[in-house]
């Protein structure tokens, strides 16, 4: 499930850049990265986790760097980091992407994965709502918010795409239900999840 969904991240990213170096902040056991090899980038990913780097190696053949990252990390310019997923998580968001911006190639990408608070799932489910996990979760980002963090520092967003949860769990005549608000959701960008490309500004 989880390569079909980060295959469809890397068809999003080829849209707009489909070669070059690409970093994957939060890399978890490394499928995105090995996705993004497959794809043709020159891959890395960094990961914090001692358990889920040594899965990557033990169970797929994909080496990590077991650090947070840092643009200290990185030797020479990069034409793509991700945040897949990652931004909710962390202390400081802000921090992480102005660290992101001083490695990008001038004409680099960021491609920002998140929860999308601004969903019409997550008005009508409210406190219910799948994406809101208060001990993981720390920040809930609309595009609106998204856009007011990553454009001042420096990034225009080039592109967009907004996702829905898998829907295969529930009965038959609940997801004719959600085919009808989920169709709706994706046609106006009101999906569950946010995908997002910014390029750096020249």
């Amino acid at each position: 499930m989880f390569r079909e969904l980060f295959q469809g991240v890397i068809q999003f990213i080829r849209r707009y850049k489909n070669r070059g170096t690409l970093a994957d902040i939060g890399a978890g056991v490394g499928l995105l990265v090995d996705e993004a090899r497959r794809a043709g980038y020159q891959a890395v990913g960094f990961e914090p986790s001692k358990a889920a780097v040594s899965t990557a190696l033990a169970r797929y053949n994909i080496r990590l760097r077991r650090h947070a990252f840092s643009s200290a990390l990185i030797r020479k310019p990069i034409d793509i980091i991700v945040f897949n997923h990652v931004l909710e998580h962390l202390n400081k968001p802000k921090v992480a992407i102005k660290d992101a911006k001083k490695v990008l190639k001038p004409d680099g990408l960021l491609i920002v994965g998140v929860p999308n608070f601004g969903s019409y799932m997550s008005i009508l489910k409210k406190f219910r709502w799948q994406s809101l996990v208060p001990r993981e979760h720390r920040w809930q980002f609309t595009l609106a918010t998204l856009d007011r963090l990553i454009l001042p520092l420096g990034f225009r967003r080039v592109g967009l795409r907004t996702e829905n949860h898998d829907r295969s769990m529930h009965s038959r005549w609940k997801r004719l239900i959600y085919v009808f608000i989920d169709t709706i959701a994706l046609a106006t960008n009101r999906g569950e999840a946010i995908l997002a490309a910014y390029q750096k500004n020249l």
